[in-house]
């Protein structure tokens, strides 16, 4: 179930009659399951849909014919019916006579329509969805695999949720050794006995990328060994090439990774689906730091001191998060 509050702004000082992608969400009233539910088949993941939650599905698929009679040119590209929501893919492909809004809310009045001629007497007139609904725009057309694939990959990852919700846990605020973080993920990774960090510099002393010394591959081999042998938790932000090769070998095959990330967690925050099935699998617990731009200021061989809310100040405060991930071996105090 997702929570229908609260919305994400609309999109501040976009025409929403102009052309974009479009992805759309839409929540049952008072988020109720009225659409079906999950068949909890990981192999096969899908809703299992009600005669409300097929009408709903078939209602966007008329869409396109229904809105060329006004002038409105749209595309479907995805949809995904959920128990208690829904997800909807449009590509706008030349400016609209109606508004995004309009004809958003054309569609759910005819699902409301729908549903009150199912069973009139139940229904009581009430809609089938809240009043409100969230859209998120993308005018780069090379984000539209991402767009997709979230809406395609929605039934798997809330089956996943169901089946191992300690894996997936998103909390807004865990206190680690006196610091506040956001975390998404597996936090029994911070009670592993062996906690070891991956830090690289960009560069060795003689100027060289890092990454290409005999160096970083003698550290590679010995910190994917001891990973491998469940011995090691790797705890790294991924920042320079060489921490970001960890970072990517711990997801790709498999391995328990802390991984520290200077983007904020809040509520409508969601992993990227390689993090999010490093998590799904409980190998994965990714932090964010609540003040990074407020720790110490860093000493540069070259600048000086250097402020906090520099790059060169996050690669080396963030690093110096993961040294104190490393070293502790208490209980995470989660407050919210």
């Amino acid at each position: 179930m997702i929570n229908s509050t609260p919305y994400r702004p609309r999109n501040a000082g976009h025409d929403n009659y102009d052309r974009g992608l479009y992805l759309i969400t839409l929540v049952t009233r008072e988020c109720l399951p009225l659409f079906g539910k999950l068949n909890m088949d990981v192999r096969n993941p899908a809703t299992d849909l009600t005669a409300l939650g097929q009408t709903v599905k078939d209602l966007w698929q008329l869409m396109p014919e229904a809105q060329a009679s006004h002038g409105n040119k749209i595309k479907l590209l995805a949809q995904v019916v959920m128990p208690d929501h829904w997800h909807g893919v449009i590509e706008v492909e030349e400016r609209m006579n109606w508004s995004l809004g309009k004809i958003i809310q054309t569609f759910k009045v005819a699902c409301s329509n729908q549903w009150q001629k199912q069973d009139d007497a139940t229904q009581e007139q009430l809609p089938v969805f809240e009043e409100k609904y969230d859209d998120v725009i993308r005018m780069n057309k090379g984000e539209r695999e991402a767009m997709l694939n979230y809406v395609t990959d929605n039934p798997r990852r809330a089956i996943y949720r169901k089946l191992y919700p300690q894996f997936q846990e998103q909390r807004m605020h865990v206190n680690i050794a006196g610091r506040d973080y956001a975390a998404f993920g597996n936090l029994f990774l911070l009670k592993w006995a062996n906690k070891e960090q991956v830090f690289c510099h960009r560069r060795d002393n003689d100027g060289k990328p890092y990454e290409l010394t005999t160096l970083f591959q003698q550290e590679r081999n010995e910190w994917m060994r001891s990973a491998r042998d469940g011995f090691t938790v790797l705890v790294t932000p991924g920042i320079s090439k060489g921490e970001l090769q960890i970072k990517n070998d711990c997801l790709e095959q498999g391995l328990p990774l802390i991984h520290l990330q200077k983007e904020p967690i809040d509520k409508s925050w969601k992993p990227d689906k390689k993090r999010l099935n490093a998590c799904i699998n409980g190998r994965l617990l990714i932090l964010s730091p609540w003040a990074l731009d407020k720790m110490d200021s860093v000493q540069s061989p070259i600048h000086g001191i250097v402020p906090a809310n520099t790059d060169f100040s996050r690669f080396h405060n963030m690093n110096e998060l993961a040294r104190e991930i490393c070293t502790f071996h208490g209980e995470a105090k989660i407050i919210k």
